[in-house]
This record gives structure tokens, sequence and C-alpha cells, in this order.
């Protein structure tokens, strides 16, 4: 954690420099239980658990390496207000598009197909 009272101009969000607390929710299971149970327990910590963290405290953030790959609001809960300024620069250093990641920045204007491929996003 970062905590800092001084502006500082790069893309972290802003809320790791008031952070006093750094919480971590999860679920687990083994690899036997059906599909559909692992869905619904990833639906509970997502949609409950989380659901009620971000109700407590809205203008927080989480932790990149440590996220809910569905965290339904990813680009406020990774970047903040940077969010915008952010994916306003990445064609200036990524033109192409090369650099990809769920949940980097732009990487909604691209949709990863069941085989791992990208297509463009409409």
């Amino acid at each position: 954690m970062t905590i800092s009272h001084r502006h500082v101009d790069n893309a972290l969000n802003p809320a790791w420099r008031d952070a006093a607390v750094h919480l971590i929710s999860s679920v687990s299971w083994d690899d036997t239980i059906p599909e559909d149970e692992a869905e619904k327990a990833i639906a509970s910590v997502t949609n409950g658990t989380g659901y009620a963290l971000r109700q407590l405290a809205p203008d927080s953030g989480v932790y990149y390496n440590e996220t809910n790959p569905r965290e339904p609001h990813w680009q406020w809960a990774f970047w903040g207000p940077n969010y915008a300024r952010a994916l306003s620069v990445k064609p200036k250093y990524d033109p192409d598009s090369l650099l990809w990641c769920q949940h980097c920045v732009g990487s909604e204007s691209y949709e990863q197909q069941k085989n791992g491929s990208l297509c463009a996003a409409f």
C-alpha cells in the first residue's frame, strides 16, 4: 500500500493513497464439485460479498493481482478516475492493440473467444 496525500501523477487508483485497510474476500472449492456449483460460489462472492463491499466503500479499489476476474466495474476498481486518461494515451503507445489482457486498459474493445482468439467488440 502507498499511503500519501501528495498528488502523484500515475495510473494507480488514488484510493490506494488513502487506504487504511486491505481486505481480501475469497471463495474456494475443490475440482470435484460440479461446474454449476463453482459458478454459484463465484456469483455469490461477486454479487454478494463484492457488492456489499462496493456499497460500503464505493470509492475504493482493488489490487489488480488479487482481483475477481468477474469484477463488474473493473475500470473504476483498478484505476478509479485515472481510467479515462489511461485509455486516451493507450493508442499512442499501443496503436495496434497488441498489449491485451482481460481487464487491461482498453480490453473492453475486444471479446475473447472460447478458442482464445480476440474479436472486436461491437
